[in-house]
């Protein structure tokens, strides 16, 4: 009995890693913009009675924006690295699934997406073994 213990890589790991390396950089440029954004002067923008606290709490705002796109990017980094393992085929479902609702990310995450649930897919990352 001749069983190959290792299934051969699908197609579709080329397209996630490419969708990842897209969403990574989408996300580090998003970054960079809020990081310049907070780096601004803001003695411009106080004008007005409550224009300090409006800038104070506009600053936290952007900066939780910040702190999630950096983790976004470090996901999608980590998703290009890690092991052929079966909880890395959830993991890769979820990144994608991350994509579904930008609509720049829309018409490459959807096509993947059905494809990463084939029992190709699955077998590859030790689903069906």
């Amino acid at each position: 009995m001749n069983v190959n213990p290792l299934p051969k890589r699908p197609s579709v790991i080329i397209w996630y890693k490419i969708y990842c390396v897209f969403m990574a950089i989408g996300y580090l440029a998003f970054s960079a913009y809020i990081a310049f954004l907070l780096w601004l002067p803001k003695e411009q923008l106080a004008t007005g009675r409550f224009a300090t606290k409006a800038i104070f709490a506009l600053e936290y705002m952007w900066g939780g924006i910040l702190s999630g796109t950096l983790m976004l990017s470090v996901f999608f980094i980590a998703a290009l690295f890690l092991p052929r393992k079966s909880w890395v085929w959830v993991y890769g479902a979820i990144a994608i699934c991350v994509g579904i609702p930008n609509c720049c990310c829309f018409p490459l995450a959807i096509p993947v997406l059905v494809v990463w649930f084939k029992p190709e897919t699955k077998n590859y990352f030790g689903w069906g073994l």
